[in-house]
C-alpha cells in the first residue's frame, strides 16, 4: 500500500503514521504535505512529482493501494497507472474526491478525524515484505544523497582575472 498525504494530512501526523505501521506501508509527500510526516522515519519516500524521489516513484508504480489523504495531487502521471491498484482518498473538501485517480472508496471528512475512526477498524498486516522493500529503497536513497553531497567541487582552470 502506498500512502500519499498532502495539506489536508498536516494536522493528522500521529494518525498518517499510525495507519502506515498498521498496513505496512510506505508514505509519500505532495510538495504541499512536505511537513505531514518527517523525513527521517524510515518508510516515508520524501516527496512525488518532477522534484520528486526515485523512492516515491517506486512507491507509486508497484503498490496495489493508493491510499491518498488531503491530497488533491494534480500530476496523475506519478501515480499508479489506472487498475493498477485500488484507491480510497480521504479529504474534507467532497469536491476534490476522485478527480484525479478513480477511487474505490470516498471518505469526506477531517483527515485526522477520519482516521482515527478508520484505525479501530484495520487489522495489522504480517506480511512485511512489501514494506521491507519500501525501506531499503528510501535507505539506499539517502545513501546515494550523501555520495553526491560529498563530492568535491570541480575546480574551474579558469583564472578569475580573465573576466569568464
Amino acid at each position: 500500500m502506498a500512502i500519499l498525504v498532502g495539506q489536508g494530512a498536516l494536522h493528522a501526523t500521529d494518525e498518517v503514521i499510525e495507519v502506515a505501521e498498521l498496513l505496512g506501508a510506505g508514505v509519500a509527500k505532495a510538495l504541499l504535505g512536505k511537513a505531514a510526516v518527517p523525513d527521517d522515519l524510515p518508510f516515508v519516500t520524501g516527496s512525488i512529482g518532477l522534484l520528486g524521489t526515485k523512492p516515491s516513484w517506486d512507491l507509486m508504480q508497484d503498490c496495489d493501494t493508493l491510499l491518498m489523504i488531503g491530497s488533491s495531487f494534480p500530476y496523475s502521471e506519478f501515480l499508479p497507472e489506472e487498475g493498477a491498484a485500488r484507491g480510497v482518498q480521504i479529504d474534507i473538501d467532497a469536491r476534490m474526491i476522485g478527480i484525479r485517480y478513480p477511487m474505490e472508496a470516498n471518505l469526506v471528512g477531517d483527515s485526522a478525524q477520519t482516521l482515527r475512526a478508520l484505525i479501530s477498524l484495520l487489522t495489522r498486516k504480517e506480511d512485511r515484505a512489501w514494506r521491507e522493500t519500501v525501506e531499503s529503497n528510501v535507505a539506499e536513497w539517502w545513501d546515494v544523497l550523501e555520495a553526491r553531497a560529498m563530492n568535491p567541487a570541480i575546480r574551474s582552470t579558469r583564472s578569475a582575472s580573465s573576466g569568464s
